[in-house]
């Protein structure tokens, strides 16, 4: 495709050549870096050679526009050094009594629920379609119509230079919008997307994303997956969203609801079956007793779609200073229930008051697992036991051996949390499966001093659940250990070994009689019992009174005896129970609070000076808690995080030498194991910069050179 561009391009070139009345402006746009980078521990160069060319051409009703790029190599991508390469972006298009547009289409369709392409070139991330844009409209009535497709890249992980995973996607949309009054605008939006994703990308990378529950569905059947015959998968999307903006009794209302029949991705299939989505969007504004108070909403439910295009409001406050951008929300545009409140008000003519408060959870979170190890008794090793042993040696000797033990996992789901367990991050089971996150602003801003003055002060408050569970476990396990059959079994044991002594009484005492009858035909009775006597070891007589003591006891026995057994028993579960863990635990918290300040003067002759100063203390926790049955909390393997960084920018702005800064950066890192203190370590930052600004008078144009 990126051929079929460049020749559009190089006819476009030799047209402007013919036409001498069309006008061309080209911007560029250079970025250079020479030094070392630090990634997973090892230092390495770090250069880039970015250039990049804006061209635009006009000609009566028709705009041209393509960004040009010699790269060796850039911030992010592939380099681009063949001519070939140099195109990344064109499009021609005709403004007149409609709007048709060829080529790279970005654009937002209404808040982007549905339609929202883009590129950021910083992060080489490139989301658009090249195809065809047509719209018409009058003054009650507007229609928009897209239709293209492209490839879609991205990264295994952000900080890799190249994107390393892709699929295919075609995209046909249709917009329609209505102005029945001036306070009232509806919108309904269509779309069609077919996704193409190869077999290799569910494999190698969503089976690998451990956060989402499509990435967690696609890992529990991953063998499933890699053992069908389907090499490509496709994903069919139909979308309806309806819109409404209006006024009513001074509140600025905007709403937006989006349904989505899309085709989950299942193994053995190459198209799923087809489940329900939703988004919803809504905001109000209105002012309150001279405070300008806006409320967002969010509610975004379509779990196991692959958004390509779809990327609506991420209702937060987005961060605006250096340190702030280091804790950020990790938003999922398909599975997140959030809320925004933002509050403005002026105090005098000169200060703003501004507060923001943010919340997010998930819709659907990962369910809790229970662990049930059942062990149940052998019978047939405590009797092999027994006669080898003897009762009592059986009974004070059970091991794991005298069980067969199965382990089967269960999972149980949570209830919602409400709005308060959000405010107040509860370090609780039932809110931290959410993923809950929660953000505090304040500023106060405004001028002195004739304007002279320019101050702004903020304070900031972060918590965010980052993780909820590891790539092998659960966020929250519960461990139940259950041993049974043991005790039908040790009574028919029990029964079953003094009913065998009965017996083996009765058989001595019958040898002994059989004894006594050959002896007492050549001699008499008392003779013969003083033979037999030293020969059994006993009086008959008293065998005999405790042979029948035993037989009427014998019950008494076998309940004795059981007791015996299952005490024995308890001791042993109870002492194989501390070393067993009841429940264990598993996430990632980051907490920060920030100070970000910032004053600038201005002087009578133009000269200006800056000072920026904020201050941040941040924290992350690994919880890796192991709670055993004995009561102990095992904490060995939780690790904390403690940052304290400040960063200072001076900047000295002179109206005919340039803008001359200087940027300082320190952080303190202190590592906790197990609540001890591992390491601590020490960086700091510093940098120059120098800014002049070209002016030229070219006609009634001002043409600026950064």
């Amino acid at each position: 495709m990126s051929r079929i561009k460049f020749n559009i391009l190089l006819i476009c070139i030799l047209v402007s050549q013919v036409y001498p009345q069309v006008g061309l402006q080209i911007t560029q746009n250079t970025s250079i870096a020479n030094g070392e980078q630090s990634a997973s521990g090892s230092t390495s160069d770090y250069k880039i050679n970015e250039n990049l060319f804006d061209i635009n051409a006009t000609y009566k009703n028709f705009y041209i526009y393509s960004q040009l790029e010699y790269s060796d190599p850039p911030v992010f991508g592939a380099s681009k050094t063949t001519l070939e390469d140099f195109l990344n972006l064109f499009s021609i298009e005709y403004n007149g009594i409609f709007n048709l547009k060829i080529g790279d289409i970005h654009t937002v369709e209404s808040r982007g629920l549905v339609f929202n392409s883009y590129q950021d070139q910083s992060t080489d991330f490139d989301n658009g379609v090249f195809g065809v844009k047509a719209s018409y409209g009058k003054d009650w009535f507007d229609v928009s119509f897209i239709h293209g497709s492209d490839e879609y890249e991205f990264r295994s992980n952000p900080t890799k230079q190249l994107n390393d995973f892709s699929y295919d996607h075609t995209t046909t949309y249709l917009s329609t919008s209505i102005y029945p009054t001036d306070n009232i605008y509806l919108n309904l939006q269509l779309q069609n997307q077919n996704i193409d994703v190869h077999d290799r990308v569910i494999a190698s990378y969503y089976s690998n994303i451990f956060t989402t529950m499509l990435g967690d569905y696609i890992s529990l059947n991953l063998d499933n997956f890699q053992n069908d015959l389907i090499d490509s998968y496709k994903i069919n999307s139909n979308v309806i969203g309806l819109s409404l903006e209006t006024n009513v009794y001074g509140v600025d209302v905007y709403s937006e609801y989006v349904k989505n029949k899309y085709t989950k991705l299942e193994p053995d299939v190459r198209v799923g079956r087809q489940v329900d989505g939703s988004l919803f969007y809504g905001s109000l504004y209105a002012d309150i007793l001279g405070n300008g108070v806006t409320y967002e909403f969010k509610r975004y439910d379509t779990p196991y779609f692959i958004p390509t295009l779809s990327f609506g409001p991420i209702v937060y406050r987005e961060a605006t200073s250096t340190l702030q951008s280091k804790v950020v929300h990790n938003m999922n545009f398909v599975n997140e229930l959030g809320h925004q409140l933002d509050i403005n008000r002026m105090i005098g003519d000169n200060i703003n008051l501004t507060l923001n408060l943010s919340t997010a959870r998930r819709l659907h979170p990962f369910d809790g697992q229970i662990k049930v190890e059942t062990n149940v008794f052998d019978t047939l090793i405590f009797q092999s036991d027994i006669e080898n042993n003897g009762y009592e040696d059986a009974i004070t000797n059970f091991n794991s051996n005298n069980w067969q033990s199965s382990t089967e996992i269960d999972t149980y789901s949570y209830q919602n949390p409400n709005i308060m367990s959000i405010l107040f991050m509860d370090i609780d089971e039932e809110v931290l499966a959410f993923w809950p996150y929660r953000q505090f602003y304040a500023e106060i801003n405004g001028d002195l001093f004739n304007d002279r003055l320019y101050f702004s002060i903020g304070y900031d408050l972060f918590d965010h659940i980052k993780q909820w569970g590891t790539e092998y476990e659960s966020g929250m396990t519960h461990n139940v250990y259950n041993y049974t059959g043991y005790d039908s079994a040790l009574s028919a044991s029990a029964s079953n070994y003094w009913n065998a002594e009965l017996e083996t009484y009765q058989n001595i005492i019958d040898e002994y009689w059989q004894e006594f009858d050959v002896y007492i035909a050549f001699m008499d009775s008392n003779a013969v019992h003083e033979i037999l006597s030293p020969q059994y070891g006993f009086d008959i007589d008293e065998y005999i009174d405790e042979y029948y003591s035993f037989e009427n006891n014998i019950n008494t026995l076998v309940d004795s005896s059981v007791v015996a057994s299952s005490e024995s028993i308890n001791q042993y579960i109870t002492s194989e129970h501390p070393s067993s863990i009841s429940k264990k635990w598993n996430y990632q918290i980051e907490r920060a609070t920030t100070l970000p300040l910032s004053f600038a003067w201005t002087f009578e002759n133009g000269n200006s000076i800056l000072a920026y100063i904020e201050q941040q203390w941040r924290e992350e926790e690994f919880n890796y808690d192991e709670r055993y049955i004995s009561g102990h909390l095992d904490t060995e393997f939780t690790n904390k995080k403690k940052y304290n960084e400040q960063y200072l920018s001076l900047t000295f702005k002179h109206v005919k030498f340039g803008t001359f800064t200087f940027i300082s950066n320190q952080e303190e890192l202190v590592s906790y194991l197990d609540q001890t203190i591992s390491s601590k370590d020490f960086n700091r930052w510093n940098g120059y910069q120098w800014t002049y600004d070209f002016h030229q008078k070219f006609s009634n144009n001002n043409l600026s050179k950064y």
